[in-house]
């Protein structure tokens, strides 16, 4: 059947009232979902952390949590692009290590700088588990 087929096909149920659904192709599906934290935030924010990564493994257990140093992170980030891995990567770090990569395909990767801040708020934790949720839920 011809574009112009499917075209009249879909007026004409227009027409009707009739909805219609499209079935997504499976597409290559993100099979490793990973966040990486920096050391230094670790060391800053420990307890907060810890929390936040107990409630991650009890959301989602599938989704592997590494606390790395920035430059094991920035070896990480180049490797992912370059392999066109279908890791998808969630990156709590500070804002030198954002600069340091803003020129980069973000396709597959989030920095937040959510956990650098001296004083972590309640919005703030929120904020961050906004940011997980929008990563979690990512296909």
């Amino acid at each position: 059947m011809s574009r112009d087929n499917y075209i009249q096909k879909i007026k004409l149920l227009d027409y009707l009232d009739v909805g219609i659904w499209v079935k997504k192709k499976q597409g290559k599906a993100i099979s490793h979902k990973v966040i990486l934290v920096s050391d230094l935030i670790k060391k800053q924010h420990s307890i907060i952390l810890e929390s936040f990564i107990k409630a991650i493994k009890k959301n989602d257990s599938k989704i592997r949590i590494l606390v790395q140093n920035e430059s094991e992170i920035k070896n990480l980030i180049i490797e992912n692009n370059d392999n066109k891995s279908s890791k998808f990567l969630l990156i709590f770090c500070s804002e030198e290590l954002i600069e340091y990569f803003k020129n980069i395909s973000r396709k597959k990767i989030i920095f937040s700088n959510l956990f650098s801040s001296d004083n972590i708020t309640n919005q703030s934790k929120k904020f961050i588990w906004e940011e997980f949720l929008k990563f979690k839920d990512y296909e």
